[in-house]
């Protein structure tokens, strides 16, 4: 009967395997790491949570929502059948003014 434990219980890994692994966290790396924007608008933006890695949905669209001079708001968030990741549903509104102004 073959071994069939990789390491030190049985034969190693064989390259194409190992290369495999290689790909596989490059891509990953690459495409999870940043919040993704779906959509957005003069009233709102829709941001696709990251894979992993700190790429903050709730930064993102209150960058997005400052461009336009206007305030983040959540609204929501929600998953679809083709994706684990969630999209998070911001609303862009008019910055209430500063206290005192």
């Amino acid at each position: 009967m073959p071994d069939i434990l990789p390491g030190r219980y049985g034969r190693t890994m064989r390259f194409p395997t190992k290369q495999a692994l290689a790909w596989l966290l490059v891509c990953a790396s690459v495409t999870g790491c940043s919040a993704e924007i779906i959509s957005s608008t003069s009233s709102g933006i829709w941001i696709r949570e990251p894979l992993f890695g700190t790429g903050a949905p709730e930064k993102v669209a209150a960058d997005y929502c400052r461009s336009l001079g206007k305030a983040a708001a959540a609204e929501g968030d929600f998953l679809t059948r083709r994706s684990i990741r969630p999209i998070h549903v911001y609303r862009c509104k008019d910055a209430e003014p500063a206290a005192g102004q």
